[in-house]
C-alpha cells in the first residue's frame, strides 16, 4: 500500500506486489549492518515498487528463474492460528507439518504471519523439497533467532547454525586437515591432482 496515497490504510481489497530482493554482505558485517542495507536498499526501491513482477521477470535476464522461493510478512492477524496457540505452550517452539494445497508459483515459502507472537510459516512443494530438509532448516532459522538478540552486533559469520555436538560430529566426518598453497587456486589444485591421479 503506498504511503504517498491519502487514506490507502482505508482501501478495501488487496494491494500486493512481489519484489526480488538480494541480500549480500561482507565478512565482517553484523545482523544490524545488514538490516540497515536492506533498508536504505528497500527505500531506493519504493520509488518502483508499482512494477508487475512479470515485466521485472521479463525485462531480466533469468526471466521466469529470476526467483524460485518467496518470504511473504502478512500484515492481517492469522484467526486460524489463534486456535491453535491456545492448544501449545507459547514457550515451546513447535515444528508442525501440516499438508495443504495453496496455489504458487514457488515451490517453497517463508510466511511471517503477526498475532499474539510471530509466527513463522514453511509452506513448501513437498515433491521438490524435502520434509527433512525444511525440518533442518527450521532447527537452523530457530537458532538464529536466539542468537540474534544477543550478538546483533556482532559479525553474522559468528552466528551458529549447528550446536556443538552437531558440529563436532559434522567435523568429525572430515577430520584430515590439508594446508594448500595460498597462491593457487582451487581449480589449479584440482588439475594437479588430475594429473597426479589420472
Amino acid at each position: 500500500r503506498p504511503a504517498e496515497i491519502q487514506h490507502v490504510e482505508r482501501a478495501i481489497g488487496v494491494i500486493i506486489n512481489t519484489l526480488p530482493v538480494r541480500i549480500s554482505y561482507k565478512e565482517g558485517d553484523s545482523f544490524l549492518d545488514i538490516l540497515r542495507k536492506l533498508k536504505a536498499q528497500q527505500a531506493d526501491a519504493e520509488p518502483h515498487t508499482y512494477l508487475p513482477l512479470s515485466r521485472i521477470q521479463r525485462e531480466s535476464e533469468r526471466k521466469q528463474q529470476l526467483l524460485d522461493h518467496a518470504f511473504i510478512f502478512e500484515n492481517l492477524p492469522d484467526v486460524a492460528a489463534e486456535d491453535v496457540e491456545e492448544e501449545l505452550d507459547t514457550k515451546i517452539p513447535q515444528v508442525r507439518f501440516k499438508e495443504s494445497f495453496d496455489q504458487t508459483n514457488y515451490h517453497f515459502n517463508v510466511i511471517v504471519a503477526p498475532n499474539t507472537r510471530i509466527n513463522f510459516k514453511w509452506n513448501f512443494n513437498a515433491a521438490v523439497v524435502s520434509p527433512d530438509v525444511v525440518a533442518e532448516l527450521s532447527s537452523h532459522f530457530e537458532r538464529l533467532l536466539e542468537q540474534i538478540p544477543r550478538n546483533s552486533k556482532h559479525p553474522v559469520e559468528q552466528l551458529r547454525l549447528m550446536d556443538t555436538e552437531a558440529a563436532a560430529a559434522l567435523i568429525g566426518l572430515n577430520p584430515e586437515r590439508t594446508v594448500f598453497e595460498g597462491s593457487k587456486t582451487t581449480i589449479a589444485h584440482y588439475y594437479r591432482q588430475l594429473l597426479n591421479n589420472p
